[in-house]
């Protein structure tokens, strides 16, 4: 299962669902489960100031962009991180979640503080030969964290699939105008939002193992919000080696 936290967390999970889909510049935040799967996620657009949005490579991830197209170069995909920056947008996470729901907002502050999520990210990343510092690499550990949660499965993705999918994502984000305007700052919260946000579903799926009408809520739930977030049907597309087809 991707992004295996080292410490177990206070997260409170049993009772009601609150599944977070927050991305850089969309949060998504379920209603309570006992709400029914018809309002188990509730969308809100959050606009941002950086120059593209994940929504913006939906027309290049519907596998009509050719495998083996060049990806965009590592300055564009990478940043240089600023541990100041990351609380300040690990505090925003929790603010976006608090106007919906304080409970869920205190669950996820305590998530994010007493363990080192991007640490973790950057552990189960190193054998794919992958960093969270990377905003493709970061955007595959969303996709196929989320690709796996709509299908029931806690599987860690095969290395080439994994490669696979960043490398479309790289593609994506360089056939895509003005992503080079991205400034690190801006770089930094869409990759960090991208891995918390992995983390918070992943751990919502292995709650969900052996609770089927559970595990189907978080399925609606987590294909929903990629499609919020990024404009794509998970339940449509396969994960391969050359990415999402």
């Amino acid at each position: 299962m991707p992004i295996r936290l080292p410490r177990r967390t206070r997260l409170q999970l049993a009772g009601r669902l609150q599944l977070l889909v927050l991305g850089a510049l969309v949060a998504a935040v379920p209603a309570r489960a006992d709400h029914g799967p018809a309002k188990l996620a509730a969308l809100t657009n959050r606009p941002s100031q950086a120059p593209v949005t994940p929504r913006a490579l939906a027309p290049r991830l519907d596998g009509s962009l050719p495998p083996g197209r060049l990806p965009a170069p590592d300055e564009v995909l990478s940043y240089r991180p600023d541990p100041a920056l990351r609380r300040r947008n690990f505090d925003v996470f929790v603010d976006r979640l608090r106007a919906h729901d304080a409970g869920a907002a205190d669950n996820l502050d305590r998530l994010l503080t007493d363990n080192d999520v991007i640490g973790a990210a950057r552990d189960w990343l190193k054998p794919y030969g992958m960093r969270p510092e990377n905003v493709a690499d970061a955007m595959a550990v969303y996709l196929s964290t989320a690709w796996g949660a709509v299908r029931g499965s806690e599987a860690d993705p095969a290395p080439e699939v994994m490669r696979g999918l960043s490398d479309q994502l790289a593609a994506a984000i360089g056939a895509t105008p003005g992503f080079t305007r991205a400034s690190d700052a801006e770089k930094q919260e869409l990759a960090e939002s991208m891995i918390v946000q992995a983390v918070i579903i992943s751990r919502h799926a292995s709650a969900a193992r052996d609770r089927p009408d559970l595990q189907r809520r978080v399925s609606e739930a987590v294909a929903r919000g990629a499609q919020a977030t990024f404009g794509v049907d998970l339940t449509a597309l396969d994960l391969t080696a050359d990415g999402l087809r």
